[in-house]
């Protein structure tokens, strides 16, 4: 109850901040014709997985947008900098990762909030993306998220590499059958400007599968660029 009682004045000023918010709808992808996409990975930081993750990101001269759990956050805020200061977007992927659509408009509030406040005393930047939990949304999250002046941001490319222990991607065929692609190729062969890849920060296949993600959009001509940085194209 205590933290609650601590929240209130924090829930009380962003909805004064923010009551006047335009209702903007979820984003999936850019509209644009140059070549240009974005990395996204959801939930962490995991210690391990997230190192590594960042030197590969740092060796090739990618820049990414991360999603952030805040519970994650308030156990790993070393990692949280670490982040934001190799110039990687971080985003609000909600407080404890439940189903936003389950639980009460109150209570949505306080997570997405709660969420921010971890995020921006961290990173001393303010929090403009957010990414539902597992995609699960409505109306209403969409339009409380405007109201904390945050924009919702979906995918246009998800391999589920969450569902997998190795580098292949589960994808359906047209006769609903579940069939298996490596997870690089799958993401090449759906790429197009403006596309906003899913990854998830948690996995050493995904990892693994990361390398030739990077090679072979920069062989088709693509560059990777944040998403503050894709939605000016």
């Amino acid at each position: 109850m205590k933290c609650k009682y601590v929240l209130l004045p924090i829930v009380l000023l962003y909805s004064t901040l923010y009551a006047s918010t335009i209702y903007q709808k979820p984003l999936w992808s850019i509209n644009t014709t140059q070549p240009v996409i974005a990395l996204t990975f959801d939930d962490g930081p995991k210690p391990e997985i997230t190192t590594h993750m960042l030197r590969l990101l740092d060796q090739y001269h990618v820049r990414a947008t991360f999603f952030i759990v805040g519970k994650q956050a308030k156990l790993h805020k070393d990692f949280i900098k670490q982040i934001s200061d190799s110039h990687h977007d971080i985003g609000n992927h909600s407080y404890s990762h439940p189903n936003l659509t389950l639980i009460s408009p109150r209570e949505v509030q306080i997570e997405l909030i709660r969420t921010n406040t971890i995020l921006e005393a961290i990173t001393k930047k303010k929090v403009t993306f957010f990414r539902p939990p597992g995609g699960q949304f409505n109306s209403t999250v969409n339009s409380i998220a405007n109201n904390l002046g945050l924009k919702t941001i979906f995918w246009t490319i998800n391999a589920k590499d969450y569902l997998r222990s190795d580098t292949r991607a589960l994808i359906e065929n047209n006769d609903h059958k579940r069939d298996m692609l490596p997870l690089a190729d799958y993401i090449l062969q759906k790429l197009k400007p403006g596309s906003i890849i899913l990854l998830h920060n948690g996995s050493r296949e995904t990892n693994k599968a990361l390398p030739l993600i990077i090679e072979g959009a920069h062989k088709k001509g693509y560059r990777f660029i944040t998403l503050n940085n894709l939605l000016t194209k």
